[in-house]
C-alpha cells in the first residue's frame, strides 16, 4: 500500500476566481440585452412586413419553446455524460 499525499485544501473549498465567470457573466448579459431590444420592437416590426397578430404570437412562442428545448436537451446531454461515471464507480 502507498502513503498518498493530501492536498492543501479539500476540493468542496475550492472556489472559481472572478476571471474564470465573468466571460460567462458577460455572455449572459449581452444576450439578455439582445433580447431584451428585440423584443419590445418586434410587434412593429412584424407589422410593418405584413404579419397578423397570430404570426407575432407563434414567433414569441417558437422563442419560449427553443428556451425549454434547451433546457430538456442539457439535462439530456449532462445524463448521458454521467453514465460511463456511474459505470466505472460501479465496476470498481
Amino acid at each position: 500500500m502507498t502513503m498518498e499525499t493530501l492536498p492543501d485544501r479539500p476540493a468542496a473549498s475550492k472556489t472559481l476566481g472572478w476571471r474564470q465567470i465573468l466571460p460567462v457573466v458577460v455572455i449572459v448579459c449581452v444576450y439578455a440585452a439582445g433580447t431584451a431590444a428585440v423584443l419590445p420592437v418586434l410587434p412593429f416590426h412584424i407589422r410593418e412586413m405584413g404579419g397578423s397578430p397570430l404570426i407575432l404570437g407563434i414567433i414569441i412562442a417558437s422563442e419560449a419553446l427553443g428556451h425549454v428545448d434547451k433546457w430538456r436537451s442539457q439535462s439530456l446531454m449532462q445524463a448521458i455524460s454521467m453514465k460511463p461515471r456511474k459505470l466505472s464507480a460501479v465496476l470498481s
